[in-house]
């Protein structure tokens, strides 16, 4: 509706340059109007059949779960009408940045007109942290997930404490296996392709090897150890975080059977 609104006062101002800013005014106040009144109707109408079709399942003594669900969309009908259809001159957003305005202890001007950043939220949602979580495609719970990322999420203090970070990582002790992955063994070999492998050290009861990140963004070049005997094992974020046979570990292998 929004849209429409916005779209109709800019052809109206390419239409006519000359139009004063008062007019506009009040042309836009006359079509919100009309759109509103049409949206009252409508909920109005919706509220109205609900109570008839629970009037009629309550006469036929239906399901509770029936009754809970037409109670609850009342409820929203409810809900809407009282948060989202009052003065439509402000805009939908006002009620959400009158609550935010009260939480953040500042004026209401102060609080953003759009919702870009809820737009950049679910852009790093679907983006970054749903293939993130996924281990390799596993099925997530998204309202689990969800509620993690917004309240249990420090990002500030996480940034700051890298190191911190890496050395509990390392404290973890994962289980090396292996399985058909192609994307990482393609990996693999491009580390040795690339020359990656930077040194080897084989001792009588040792072998290590230390293997330069290919990651580009991060600050200076990051080498990891990964050791062949008596265990195997990787100092990489994927191996610690989930175990099995990383790109390091599948491109040592190779490394020295190729030896």
């Amino acid at each position: 509706m929004y849209t429409y609104v916005g779209y109709l006062a800019f052809a109206r101002i390419k239409k006519n340059k000359d139009n004063n800013y008062v007019a506009l005014n009040g042309y836009l106040k006359i079509k919100i109007s009309r759109n509103h009144e049409e949206i009252v109707y409508i909920l109005s109408n919706v509220e109205q059949h609900l109570l008839n079709i629970l009037q009629q399942q309550c006469q036929n003594n239906a399901n509770s779960k029936i009754l809970s669900i037409i109670n609850d969309a009342l409820e929203f009908v409810k809900y809407f009408n009282e948060y989202w259809i009052g003065n439509i001159e402000f805009g939908w957003t006002y009620y959400g940045k009158l609550i935010a305005a009260n939480i953040l202890n500042v004026f209401i001007d102060s609080i953003p007109n759009t919702n870009n950043h809820l737009e950049a939220f679910n852009n790093q949602l679907k983006t970054h942290h749903l293939n993130r979580f996924q281990n390799g495609g596993h099925l997530l719970r998204l309202d689990v997930l969800s509620v993690l990322l917004i309240k249990n999420t420090r990002f500030i203090q996480y940034t700051s404490e890298p190191k911190k970070s890496d050395q509990n990582l390392q404290k973890i002790n994962q289980l090396t296996y292996f399985i058909p992955d192609k994307l990482c063994e393609q990996k693999a070999k491009t580390i040795i392709q690339e020359k990656q492998i930077i040194n080897v050290e084989y001792t009588k009861d040792s072998l290590l090897l230390w293997i330069k990140s290919s990651e580009s963004n991060q600050i200076g070049q990051k080498i990891y150890t990964v050791i062949l005997l008596p265990n195997i094992y990787c100092q990489c974020l994927d191996f610690l975080s989930r175990g099995g046979a990383c790109k390091h570990i599948r491109a040592a292998i190779i490394w020295i059977n190729w030896l």
